[in-house]
């Protein structure tokens, strides 16, 4: 998918979003002709967040792979502490984010609780650069999530559009796309599609 250079997060699942969700015949939680989404992120890290008290890495929440919505209120947050060329698979429907504060809505799981608080590292000074890459299950799911993805990388590397892949020019492509292609997806704004 991508090399992430310098890329703060809040909570995300990683689908389509903006108008590429228009990419999603199904939902990723939908059984579709007997098949599941099974796309999973490969993430192997450049950096070293072995620490168990360095919450900058990856933060997950356990289990949220299973629900399609990212719940306010987050049980169970688990930190993970890769080394450098430390490699990490997880289901692309798992709630997760990287370094930044807590919110009171972020409930740790127990085992985490000793490594959060005074003298957690939520942030970090310099270059972090992850390798990312997703790899599916040849189905309807994987596809949808290929060509989503073909076009968003397309547009985002494009002189053309001035490397935004949510302009108002890359949305106007995008459409053109879906018109090609017989998808029926309304969206005035590429960024904030549902």
């Amino acid at each position: 998918n991508d090399i992430g250079v310098n890329v703060k997060s809040a909570w995300h699942k990683d689908r389509l979003s903006g108008i590429y969700r228009g990419y999603e015949r199904h939902s990723p939680w939908d059984v579709v002709q007997g098949e599941e989404m099974r796309v999973v992120k490969v993430g192997m890290y450049l950096q070293d967040h072995s620490n168990p008290r360095d919450h900058t890495g990856l933060r997950v929440v356990t289990g949220s792979h299973n629900i399609s919505r990212i719940p306010g209120e987050k049980f169970d947050i688990r930190f993970l502490h890769p080394s450098v060329g430390d490699v990490i698979i997880f289901d692309q429907r798992l709630t997760h984010g990287g370094q930044g504060p807590h919110s009171p809505q972020d409930h740790i799981a127990p085992d985490e609780v000793k490594a959060a608080g005074p003298g957690e590292i939520l942030s970090r000074e310099g270059q972090r650069i992850m390798l990312q890459l997703g790899y599916g299950w040849n189905n309807i799911h994987s596809d949808d999530f290929e060509t989503g993805t073909v076009m968003r990388q397309r547009l985002f590397q494009s002189d053309e559009r001035g490397h935004n892949g949510y302009s108002p020019c890359a949305l106007r492509v995008a459409q053109a796309d879906f018109k090609k292609r017989g998808v029926q997806y309304a969206c005035n704004n590429a960024a904030a599609c549902p």
